[in-house]
């Protein structure tokens, strides 16, 4: 598994890939902060972004558990459908006038 996996690779995973691979990076994870500590290590950056991806991973775990759907196929082929979205979501804004001041 790469480094940094996208949220449709994780969504693809049976539960117990998922678990396996939280728990991986979070060995890692306690790795990099022992090392962040110890001031071992260089690069915080990485400390940051494992964090997040385990807390990606955790929040693909839990829809799974809730029964959310996850991955979709279908792509939208009709630009019509784009733009009367983009109509409708500019629709629903409200505008509001400030009275001008003298």
């Amino acid at each position: 598994m790469s480094t940094n996996t996208s949220t449709t690779e994780l969504q693809r995973m049976t539960p117990k890939e998922l678990r396996q691979e939280i728990a991986l990076h979070q060995s890692e994870y306690a790795k990099m902060r022992m090392g962040v500590e110890m001031q071992k290590e260089k690069n915080h950056a990485l400390y940051k972004a494992k964090r997040r991806e385990i807390a990606r991973m955790k929040t693909v775990e839990t829809a799974m558990k809730n029964g959310v759907p996850t991955v979709t196929t279908e792509k939208k082929t009709s630009k019509i459908s784009d733009v009367a979205d983009k109509t409708a979501s500019q629709a629903k804004k409200k505008t509001v006038k400030v009275p001008r001041s003298k």
